[in-house]
């Protein structure tokens, strides 16, 4: 049976131009105003400020089969007298995927923000997701196991509900975030990020949600006290956050000795001193105890903790 989605659209813009002396950006357009309501702004102290006309502001995608090629156009004109900039789009929902021309546009000249809908059955693809990893990661006794996964996947969701981030691709990157740990795949990095490609593209998701995912499972990791996180996004840092939430606490002391126990490493010894590595290369490559690891990762990690989930570390580390 083709499940039936119906929607409509209706896009979001920043504008930025180059203006007078005495005028800020805010004065001439408030950010997230919605095309099909007017910006209520002041006259602007420019004359020449650039003006944005759309042939059409609401597009009506009526129904649209699961797995459809739901892709639409707007277009608009520079009307005003100086050059236009598009710093940012958004669509009103989470399911649509807008993108723009990143070069000013001229007064006068025409251009196009394409949006696509994503017709994917998300919450198919959530479920074939959690049996897949399930399947795959039950049973692991090093402390990356199934269980694991599972209780960073629903921190995240809470997390990721309230920095208001895309929901469908911080379930795939928890979901997927430890499906093939450098720690367990001989230091290889890109494993995780692979492995998920490769599912992802048979679950027929979108390229752009793949690549998103992929860049969590590769940076998910923490990988040095001296190594800069790489992660960018919103939803990156949500998945970061409840993984590293879980390395806190009484779940994080167990999953270390698993751990240590898994890979034979010694609990205690003296003789071999904590490190703060300064490169992965070197975080990798170290065999150290179960009890540096707390001065190595575990409690560096309440400083690290960057959304709302940092109200939750006081209470793991006391």
């Amino acid at each position: 049976m083709k499940k039936i989605f119906s929607t409509f659209i209706i896009v979001f813009i920043t504008l930025s131009s180059v203006i007078g002396q005495n005028t800020s950006p805010a004065e001439l357009a408030k950010p997230n105003v919605p095309v099909a309501e007017k910006p209520k702004v002041q006259a602007p102290a420019n004359p020449n400020a650039p003006v944005i006309k759309f042939e059409s502001e609401v597009h009506d995608y009526g129904k649209v089969p699961v797995n459809s090629d739901g892709a639409c156009q707007f277009k608009f004109k520079n009307t005003g007298k100086e050059p236009l900039i598009l710093t940012n789009v958004k669509a009103s929902c989470g399911c649509t995927v807008p993108s723009w021309p990143k070069d000013p546009i001229a007064p006068g000249a025409n251009a196009i923000i394409d949006v696509k809908y994503n017709s994917m059955n998300k919450i198919k693809i959530i479920k074939n997701t959690e049996k897949y990893v399930k399947n795959k990661m039950l049973g692991d006794s090093a402390g990356h196991d199934w269980w694991h996964v599972y209780r960073v996947w629903k921190v995240a969701v809470h997390i990721g509900k309230q920095e208001k981030a895309n929901m469908f691709v911080v379930e795939l990157g928890a979901l997927l975030h430890d499906i093939a740990d450098f720690k367990f795949n001989n230091g290889d990095e890109t494993a995780g990020s692979r492995v998920s490609r490769e599912w992802l593209e048979e679950q027929k998701v979108d390229e752009a949600i793949i690549k998103h995912v992929c860049d969590i499972v590769e940076n998910v990791s923490f990988k040095g006290a001296k190594v800069k996180s790489k992660m960018k996004t919103t939803e990156g840092m949500v998945v970061q956050d409840a993984d590293r939430l879980d390395a806190i606490g009484a779940i994080g002391i167990a999953r270390t000795f698993a751990y240590g126990g898994a890979k034979e490493l010694e609990m205690y010894n003296p003789e071999i001193r904590a490190v703060r590595h300064k490169s992965f290369e070197e975080y990798k490559n170290t065999r150290g105890t179960s009890i540096n690891h707390f001065y190595e990762k575990l409690l560096l990690l309440k400083d690290l903790i960057i959304m709302v989930g940092k109200s939750w570390t006081r209470n793991l580390v006391q």
